[in-house]
């Protein structure tokens, strides 16, 4: 397993790009909630490593 040294990564998907928003679940990413970012919905999808 690659360590970047963050305990979080959000990704920024349009909501009709589900495509997209397949591979931010299977890589653990769960939907937080559905926001306007410069003008167009976005959906954002986050992980996060438990603290140690």
């Amino acid at each position: 397993m690659t360590t970047f040294g963050y305990r979080r990564f959000v990704s920024l998907i349009h909501p009709h790009n589900t495509a997209s928003r397949r591979v931010a679940e299977k890589t653990g990413m769960t939907l937080e909630r559905e926001v306007e970012w410069k003008n167009k919905p976005v959906c954002v999808y986050a992980v996060e490593q438990p603290a140690v």
